[in-house]
C-alpha cells in the first residue's frame, strides 16, 4: 500500500477532461501506474459519456498516445456507446516503464460514421 501511495505521490494523478461543445463527445481520462511482478508501467482509465438527448447509440474510436521520456506508445479501441450511457475503458502501456519519466497523455475520442 505504501508503495502505491508513494508512486502516486511522485507521479500525481494526471487528468484531462474535455469541455464538450454542441455535438462534441464528453470524456475524462486519468493516468495511473500498474505493477505486474517486477514491471512497473503506466495505465490510462477513461470514461466517455453519451448525451441524454441522444436517441441512438454511437460507434466510437478512442486513441491514446502516452509519452514518458523518450518512450512513446499508442493504443486504440473501437466500441459502441449506447444513447445516454457511459463507456469505461483502460489502456495498458506495458512498453512504457515508469522509470522512463513522467507521462504525458494525448487522448482522442471520435465518432465513427456509419454508412
Amino acid at each position: 500500500m505504501k508503495k502505491s501511495l508513494f508512486a502516486l505521490g511522485i507521479l500525481g494523478l494526471a487528468a484531462c477532461q474535455s469541455e464538450p461543445e454542441a455535438g462534441a463527445i464528453a470524456f475524462t481520462a486519468t493516468v495511473d501506474t500498474l505493477e505486474i511482478d517486477a514491471l512497473r508501467c503506466y495505465a490510462v482509465n477513461y470514461e466517455v459519456w453519451g448525451s441524454p438527448s441522444d436517441t441512438v447509440g454511437t460507434s466510437l474510436a478512442v486513441r491514446g498516445i502516452l509519452t514518458a521520456g523518450a518512450v512513446t506508445d499508442s493504443n486504440k479501441a473501437v466500441d459502441y456507446l449506447p444513447a445516454g450511457d457511459t463507456l469505461r475503458g483502460s489502456f495498458y502501456y506495458l512498453s512504457v516503464p515508469v522509470t522512463a519519466g513522467p507521462a504525458e497523455l494525448e487522448l482522442n475520442v471520435t465518432k465513427i460514421d456509419q454508412p
